[in-house]
């Protein structure tokens, strides 16, 4: 009769007493998700950026782009902008297979936040990035086929 209730509740598995270490064992570790381990690449959809003294975990879905300056880099999301002494490439590695794109030297960008592309100067194109339509970025000129490709454009 427990087993009926069981399965209409939708558990994985039961265990009636009095039980058995061994059986408990192996039902836990049965129905427990499985923790990382040390060596896997734990995806956190957060980054870390150290500013001011601080480190501070914003949501990769919030950084717009970051731009080169003094040394380091500053991260632009949303509403917030931090400097981190960390280059451009360091961020673009930490960034890697999620929907960024280095446009330019200068410029690692978040596709999602992508508001406007426009002929820019010599044979490129120019960007302007969500919250940020003020500022024109640049994209290099052997950067805007892929950055096409990306966009579907």
């Amino acid at each position: 009769e427990y087993a009926v209730k069981a399965f209409e509740l939708g558990v994985d598995d039961y265990i009636l007493k009095p039980f058995d270490r061994g059986r408990l064992k192996k039902v836990l570790e049965r129905v427990r998700p499985s923790a990382p381990r040390e060596t896997e690449k734990v995806n956190l959809r957060k980054i870390a950026i150290s500013n001011d003294g601080k480190t501070i975990f914003e949501d990769i879905g919030n950084i717009v782009y970051i731009e080169t300056h003094n040394r380091g880099c500053i991260i632009h999301a949303g509403e917030s902008d931090y400097f981190d002494g960390k280059s451009i490439g360091e961020f673009e590695k930490r960034l890697e297979g999620e929907r960024f794109f280095r446009c330019h030297k200068s410029y690692l960008i978040n596709l999602d936040k992508v508001r406007e592309v426009f002929p820019w100067g010599n044979n490129s194109l120019g960007l302007k990035m969500q919250g940020f339509e003020e500022d024109i970025l640049s994209v290099g000129r052997e950067k805007t086929k892929v950055l096409r490709q990306l966009l579907g454009w």
